[in-house]
């Protein structure tokens, strides 16, 4: 179990606000607001009461459609991304935030309108890439189960962020080689996880119970990323992706996984997974070409099950 003050520490965007050089607070705020409505920004600037997170659902729609006033994006974005960090993690911090929001907009805006090279240079760019990958690691290790049933199965949060970061962001390979070297097992467990969306059809993934009308559920969506893909992912996470999302390579990930899960309660079922790799390579075959094809697309309706694709 990590500690509260290192989990409060995950969720500081340090390098990205080191790379800002440690951004104040404007003491004038001009940017217009895209509702005319002002006084969210004002209220996101102040450093002496908690900040309602629904501020920056106007803060975002202000960035995506309004003239920026950089100074005040330099330190109101790392604020959103800690906001958005400590929800992801569960990390509350009740004297730096309050309320609620679930930071789709923040996503809408990112994916709209690119924070490089309009707003940020490589450096800052990276700093930032570098703190999302370290927030959505830090919650795939909280993956220890290999069995669901219903909709509020814990994998598809970090599946869904897996998605939205490499569909907005070249972090691919930062996010791969850190998660497929099992260094936890943890990491070993989400790995069995988002494979079986490729192994087994949606009626007989042994780690998620078929979808029932009754509780939802189903085996988790890989390409889910809030309904965003109005562009097609970065060239570098798609040849990436490409060059390691083959049998050969997800073989050896799977029995590498099945080694560091031999204590696992579900240890047998992983090594069938490994198993069945080879009896259903045709099916994970095409699924990865057709999420991959998925990634390429410049635009695309919703997309909701591989025969959409």
């Amino acid at each position: 179990m990590v500690g509260k003050e290192m989990q409060d520490e995950l969720c500081i965007p340090s390098e990205l606000l080191e790379a800002l050089n440690w951004p104040k607070a404007p003491t004038e705020i001009w940017q217009e607001p895209f509702d005319y409505i002002r006084g969210h920004c004002e209220r996101i600037a102040e450093t002496d009461k908690p900040t309602d997170l629904f501020d920056f659902c106007d803060f975002f729609l202000d960035y995506q459609y309004m003239t920026v006033q950089e100074d005040l994006l330099a330190f109101a974005l790392p604020k959103a991304l800690e906001a958005w960090a400590r929800q992801e993690l569960k990390t509350p911090a009740p004297e730096r935030f309050k309320g609620e929001w679930h930071f789709e907009g923040m996503w809408d805006a990112l994916a709209d309108r690119p924070i490089h090279p309009e707003f940020f240079n490589a450096a800052q760019a990276n700093a930032m890439s570098e703190f999302l990958v370290r927030v959505l690691l830090a919650r795939m290790n909280e993956e220890k189960m290999l069995s669901f049933q219903g909709s509020h199965a814990s994998p598809y949060d970090w599946i869904g962020l897996h998605a939205t970061l490499i569909w907005l962001f070249p972090v691919a390979e930062k996010i791969w080689k850190r998660w497929w070297s099992f260094e936890t097992p943890e990491l070993a467990v989400c790995a069995v996880q988002w494979l079986s969306a490729f192994i087994y059809d949606k009626d007989d993934n042994p780690y998620f119970r078929s979808w029932t009308r009754r509780d939802g559920g189903g085996p988790p969506t890989v390409f889910e990323t809030h309904h965003m893909r109005t562009n097609a992912a970065p060239l570098a996470n798609t040849d990436f992706i490409c060059s390691i999302l083959t049998k050969e390579a997800v073989e050896e990930a799977l029995l590498r996984a099945t080694k560091v899960l031999s204590n696992h309660e579900r240890a047998d079922q992983v090594y069938e997974t490994w198993l069945d790799l080879s009896r259903r390579s045709d099916e994970f075959e095409v699924r990865a070409k057709k999420f991959i094809a998925l990634m390429q697309r410049e635009k695309q309706e919703m997309v909701i099950s591989w025969d959409d694709i």
